[in-house]
């Protein structure tokens, strides 16, 4: 603290009140932000890349670089305010690590089979660059050193806030609440990345990493009389079923950055330790929660770089022209070529079926997309959570859980054991460590790492939204051929319907075709797939079904909840829709107990262009039919019949009644069966 400890912060307070007061006092014509110039706080140099995203949401600001270099608050707007900032020499590992950084900075390195980098001297996945000047400092609060409680109340003063909204808006008057949190957090996430090179992997360094991990647990309250329920909460959500679908930026999700999950999983370890995510019993899960991590960093660098490549270009960045670029990104990467996707008709007497009613190839080229995704991994800065930042966050996560009663106690240095588990983990730490240790145990097999690199980058590019990746078709990213595949040929169909849809368009211009008729057809083509997937009847469960998935995902706000004609309250029974038993509830259904989001689904079925017949009370019909007649003397045909007759003045063909009559039969039987 500069000055005196207490004494200064009791001075800055008094500077503080006295401003505003009578015209006689000493500091009228004084605001706060100058007192910045001559009241500040020790803190850790940083790099501070600020956006305009950053602005309004602080969770967007980007650490480039954490140095292990104590500066003064003050000096540094002093520097701001005088254009020269504060110069420093710092580079981790100091004068030999610099040799080792100009030593390998012109190897020539490639990518190898697993898809990192290699080269003669095994350049490491993170090379952190030397740091000249120095315009930002980053407060910390340090539990159980001397000077924690000053510290502490400078942290919680009107002058850091107001230099908070320095560091991120370069305003005193632009402060949020959620600064503080953000920047520390963020700090933390590229302080423990920085520890993959081998120059920040060694004792000083780790002393920092242990400076942010204690100061963000006393920032977040963990040290507290009651931990902060929200990140406790994010922790919890990572054990739900498909992990990727909670970590968006939907309100409900609310993960701005992907700092906002990785934080907490260093930092809470109570909470990690109660859902026990690193116990060998969890190792499906942390596949699953690893892998959606990583999903979601790539999938929000690709977002980044899908605007930057239509910022060049000077086309505005709204959706559907990052649709477009996404698709056309997408068709370079997998090596599709037009002539791979069925051709238009060029006679316009023919009009073209439709994408559903046709099949498109699934071949593409997996090392092409893997030098695209190359490119798009190795260049840093896209977020302020690159990819080699998860490997590193979960790899610290996993030894914060040995180092808890430290944690809870802590104290100005990290413990020796501390220390020496940090380095030891890190030490030639590299990407294909996130395979062997946080996936394949939980896969139980051996992963294609080339495949799955492309069908990381290929799933980023086409998913690069929230609203894509919560209700897209996201595919098992366990098996990366088949998601490629798959993508492959949803690109091909996506190319055959704008082909379609462009000389539809010039039909019409040149026929005028009626609007009317040609959203008909458009309309009758989008449902065809729907009435194929939802033919004949769904699936009727049991009692014990659903009690034995219940158990299988316990969840109490999207249990399974069964009807009792036998089907699901919120899902699809249909067996070969994709959406089977998925749950559809919508949030104003959890409110008031209604069923919209299913209906919704539904809705086609009760169309008078629908080919699938629909009989409204059907299920309860057939069940209360099938206990008076399941027992008689040629019960089934009774069933029929009986069936067949209640159901006559809504259908002009009674052996289409007749027919789902005798599938519903069978399908009661094996309800009863299984129950």
């Amino acid at each position: 603290m500069t000055g005196k400890g207490e004494n200064t912060i009791e001075l800055a307070q008094a500077a503080v009140d006295a401003i505003g007061d009578s015209p006689e006092t000493a500091l009228a014509g004084f605001v706060l932000p100058d007192l910045l110039y001559g009241f500040g706080s020790l803190g850790l140099g940083i790099v501070v890349r600020r956006s305009n995203a950053s602005v309004a949401d602080p969770w967007q600001i980007h650490v480039e670089t954490v140095t292990s270099a104590w500066v003064e608050t003050s000096r540094v707007m002093c520097g701001l305010r005088t254009g020269s900032p504060l110069c420093i020499d710092w580079y981790p590992g100091g004068a030999e690590g610099r040799r080792n950084s100009l030593s390998s900075s012109d190897d020539d390195s490639d990518v190898d089979d697993a898809g990192e980098s290699r080269s003669k001297t095994s350049r490491p996945v993170v090379r952190v660059r030397p740091v000249a000047a120095v315009e930002d400092v980053l407060v910390v609060m340090r539990p159980g050193h001397a000077a924690a409680p000053v510290l502490e109340a400078y942290a919680k003063s009107a002058l850091h806030t107001a230099y908070l909204g320095v560091v991120f808006c370069r305003n005193p008057v632009l402060a949020l609440p959620a600064q503080r949190t953000a920047l520390l957090t963020v700090a933390l996430v590229q302080a423990v990345n920085q520890l993959l090179d081998p120059a920040c992997c060694e004792p000083g360094f780790v002393a920092v990493v242990w400076t942010l991990l204690t100061s963000l647990r006393a920032r977040m309250g963990i040290n507290g009389a009651s931990p902060e329920q929200f990140w406790n909460g994010v922790i919890y959500k990572l054990m739900e079923p498909h992990p990727e679908r909670r970590l968006t930026e939907a309100p409900e999700d609310d993960v701005s950055s992907v700092a906002k999950v990785l934080g907490p999983l260093m930092v809470c370890h109570e909470a990690v330790d109660e859902v026990g995510l690193f116990e060998l019993a969890a190792a499906p899960q942390l596949s699953a929660v690893a892998l959606a991590l990583l999903a979601e960093s790539i999938s929000r660098s690709s977002r980044v770089y899908l605007k930057c490549r239509l910022a060049r270009r000077g086309v505005a960045n709204h959706a559907a022209a990052m649709r477009d670029e996404a698709q056309a990104v997408l068709a370079r990467a997998l090596g599709i070529s037009p002539e791979s996707v069925p051709a238009i008709s060029p006679s316009d007497e023919v009009i073209d079926p439709p994408a559903s009613a046709l099949t498109f190839g699934s071949e593409a080229d997996i090392d092409r997309a893997l030098r695209a995704s190359s490119k798009l991994f190795r260049k840093p800065g896209w977020t302020n959570v690159p990819p080699t930042a998860v490997l590193a966050c979960l790899q610290m996560a996993r030894v914060v859980q040995g180092f808890g009663r430290e944690l809870a106690q802590p104290t100005a240095d990290p413990p020796p054991a501390f220390v020496t588990a940090v380095c030891s983990t890190f030490r030639g730490l590299s990407m294909g460590a996130f395979l062997t240790q946080f996936v394949e145990p939980g896969a139980g097999r051996e992963l294609d790492r080339r495949a799955l690199q492309a069908a990381l980058y290929v799933q980023g590019i086409e998913f690069h939204s929230s609203k894509l990746r919560r209700g897209g078709e996201i595919g098992e990213l366990l098996e990366p051929h088949a998601l490629v595949a798959s993508a492959a040929a949803r690109a091909r169909k996506t190319m055959y319907a704008a082909a379609r849809s462009v000389k539809l368009a010039r039909l019409a211009r040149t026929r005028k075709l009626n609007a009317r008729e040609l959203r008909r057809q458009e309309k009758l083509a989008a449902l065809a797939e729907f009435y194929t997937a939802h033919a004949g009847v769904p699936k009727l469960f049991s009692e014990a079904e659903v009690a034995a998935m219940n158990r299988a995902a316990p969840s109490a706000v999207d249990a399974v909840v069964r009807e009792p004609s036998g089907l699901l309250r919120h899902r699809c029974c249909f067996e070969a829709c994709p959406r089977f038993l998925e749950y559809l509830g919508t949030q104003a259904d959890r409110l008031h107990g209604t069923r919209k989001g299913l209906f919704t689904h539904l809705a086609p079925i009760t169309q008078r262009s629908c080919k699938v017949p629909y009989f409204p009370g059907w299920h309860l019909m057939a069940i209360m039919l099938w206990r008076k007649t399941r027992s008689a003397h040629n019960g089934r045909q009774t069933f029929i019949t009986r069936l067949v007759n209640h159901y006559r003045d809504r259908t002009s063909s009674s052996a289409v009644v007749a027919s789902l009559a005798e599938a519903t039969w069978l399908s009661i039987e094996a309800m009863v069966a299984a129950d």
